[in-house]
């Protein structure tokens, strides 16, 4: 059995997802700063300590990493928080796109071990100002590793959101409106707040969609700039959308609280939607968790039955 041992590159301090994890001992490594790794291992069996010391030093990378999608957003992380197997650990958009090397061949030797995924996004009155994603292994329940991985800064002070590229659609969907307000607002990705809207009920073709990289709301163009949110219309199916890799739910419920027009809306796992939606104000029992491949986390309510993740848990 190996003795306790503190490994610490770059920054050592991080809060995530509402909690405080902050090293015993704050030190610095010239030269090496993308990273930070804290080991301290007691009582971890030999054939453990070799496997996770052999995944987070040689399969989770130490490099700045470019989310590109909805992998590192508020709902999708939520959506992830506490303990996974790395079976499903492996399976979560940030980890499988972008924290994880292909190769690592000891997840037999993982017994007892699971992996939390948390974030770190500055607040007004946080001196650091970095993006960072973390990883927790734990033991038996007892945290034996903490890995901190920067991310590049996904917004800046002139730059609000950020939007994945545009993918192709063809369909129409059906405006609602914004509740205590006659018409369905717009976004105008060119020209900024647009001041335009959509009228109740009416008809639009839409030929694309838009993914908030922060919220992970989906937008559909209905002109050249201008787009509208799915929570002001009635999507019509979108089979560009794929979710699949269902993981294991941390979450009990799935709160419908922000759908008072349209209802919430329920794809199928090939971006079809079903002819129902789920009321506001109700509840229902989350039996799973499938990512599309926009980085996006869903909620199955039902048999192929799934919620978007619009929702934060704490």
């Amino acid at each position: 059995m190996k003795k306790s041992k503190i490994i610490l590159l770059g920054v050592a301090f991080l809060v995530t997802l509402g909690l405080s994890f902050t090293s015993p001992t704050q030190a610095a490594t010239a030269g090496q700063d993308t990273a930070t790794t804290i080991k301290m291992y007691d009582d971890v069996p030999e054939s453990v300590q070799s496997a996770v010391d052999d995944l987070m030093d040689n399969y989770i990378t130490d490099n700045t990493i470019d989310v590109t999608d909805a992998s590192f957003s508020r709902p999708t992380m939520s959506a992830v928080m506490g303990g996974h197997s790395y079976s499903d650990f492996s399976k979560i958009p940030l980890v499988k796109k972008y924290l994880l090397k292909s190769g690592f061949a000891k997840s037999d030797q993982l017994q007892g071990v699971t992996f939390e995924l948390a974030d770190h996004r500055p607040s007004s009155a946080d001196m650091d100002r970095t993006y960072y994603a973390g990883i927790r292994v734990l033991y038996n329940g007892k945290q034996i590793v903490w890995k901190t991985v920067k991310v590049k800064t996904p917004i800046t002070a002139s730059k609000s959101n950020s939007y994945t590229e545009p993918s192709n659609l063809v369909g129409t969907v059906t405006a609602t409106h914004e509740e205590g307000k006659q018409y369905a607002p717009l976004l105008d990705t060119v020209n900024g707040k647009s001041n335009r809207s959509l009228a109740p009920g009416s008809d639009w073709y839409t030929d694309k969609f838009i993914i908030d990289k922060q919220t992970a709301s989906m937008y559909y163009r209905v002109s050249t700039s201008e787009w509208v949110s799915e929570r002001y219309i009635r999507p019509h199916a979108n089979t560009n959308l794929n979710i699949s890799a269902p993981i294991s739910s941390k979450h009990n419920t799935y709160p419908v609280s922000s759908r008072a027009i349209a209802g919430e809306p329920l794809y199928k796992s090939n971006g079809e939607l079903w002819d129902y939606t789920l009321p506001n104000n109700t509840r229902w029992k989350i039996t799973s968790i499938g990512f599309d491949q926009f980085g996006v986390a869903y909620y199955q309510v039902s048999t192929d039955a799934w919620a978007r993740a619009d929702q934060v848990f704490y």
